[in-house]
């Protein structure tokens, strides 16, 4: 849950000059100070349950505090920079690309600054909570754990907690961390590529899947989630030659063996596709697009009673299948 910050400073503002705002109504000040007080006691109740919450680590974010009287500086002082300051420009001169810097968005950090009051092991508490199924709260402990250490322990907690609760931006830049603290490794990169993907993010999937075939030339998924992005960036022969890898590294990875059939069937290459589906049927027997696609294979080569039987089957398996209804009326 958001925490409120320990320290609420409490102002109550009084207007002395009763000629400014006419005559109050009978008890209206008893009313209104009846009020202020119940406000009161509501700040100080949520206050004590947010330090029971913080249990040994101290707000977020320190509370400035300023002086009543104090004012403004009229000019905040620049830090000095190491080789000599650069020209300031007004707004006349400044160039086009410096406001559309200046209009995005800075990430947040991946660590959550915290100050503890005594040692805690918020890596430990983040697990704990996720046991629990308070996967928001494990993520900001996860999250702290990263401002101690970024350790590999603590980038794929948080990583794993971000995706769980469907931040999928925020876990995709600590796949990204993680596959830089471990460069030997392909697996973030598999996950990172995984999260683009369904992001529909494609280029974002060649790219990671690309990096975990260089760093794992075996990986059968990095090969096929290479496929699925050179797929859908209309790449088809890049494609095939990735689902062809994967099917070949794994050749228990019924999708690849889909993915392949389909690709040749959009290729206009059903007689290519039967074999790769066959497979796949094989493989993922209670998936319906998977005979659909098989039924198509068949009647695109002629062979029209094993197609009417690919797409009973795939009906079968999902009455309200739309595809599979089309095709098999139209052989019907």
């Amino acid at each position: 849950m958001d925490l409120l910050p320990a320290s609420v400073v409490w102002h109550t503002a009084r207007n002395r000059d009763s000629s400014r705002v006419g005559r109050w109504a009978p008890g209206s000040n008893a009313a209104k100070r009846r009020e202020e007080v119940a406000e009161m006691k509501r700040t100080i109740v949520t206050m004590a349950v947010a330090g029971l919450a913080l249990a040994g680590c101290e707000r977020e974010v320190k509370e400035v505090r300023t002086p009543k009287n104090a004012r403004a500086p009229a000019v905040m002082a620049l830090p000095a920079l190491g080789v000599g300051a650069a020209p300031v420009l007004d707004e006349a001169s400044k160039p086009a690309s410096a406001s559309l810097e200046a209009q995005q968005p800075v990430p947040e950090p991946l660590a959550l600054a915290h100050e503890c009051a005594g040692p805690v092991d918020h890596l430990t508490r983040a697990r704990t909570l996720r046991d629990a199924g308070d996967l928001k709260s494990a993520l900001l402990e996860a999250r702290r754990a990263l401002q101690h250490e970024q350790s590999i322990e603590a980038l794929e907690e948080a990583a794993l907690l971000a995706r769980r609760v469907r931040e999928r931006e925020l876990a995709m830049r600590l796949y990204t961390a993680l596959a830089d603290k471990i460069p030997a490794e392909a697996l973030p990169l598999i996950k990172l590529a995984r999260l683009g993907a369904e992001a529909k993010d494609w280029e974002a999937v060649r790219a990671a899947s690309a990096e975990a075939i260089l760093r794992d030339p075996a990986t059968a998924e990095g090969h096929h989630l290479r496929g699925r992005a050179h797929l859908n960036l209309k790449r088809l022969s890049n494609a095939i030659r990735d689902f062809r890898k994967a099917a070949a590294l794994d050749p228990a990875h019924g999708w690849a063996f889909n993915n392949l059939g389909y690709v040749y069937l959009l290729s206009n290459e059903p007689e290519k596709a039967i074999e790769p589906l066959e497979e796949a049927a094989r493989l993922l027997p209670q998936v319906a697009r998977v005979h659909n696609n098989l039924g198509l294979a068949y009647e695109k080569s002629g062979d029209k009673d094993s197609a009417r039987e690919a797409f009973a089957r795939a009906l079968e398996l999902e009455p309200e299948y739309v595809k599979a209804m089309v095709n098999k009326a139209r052989l019907t």
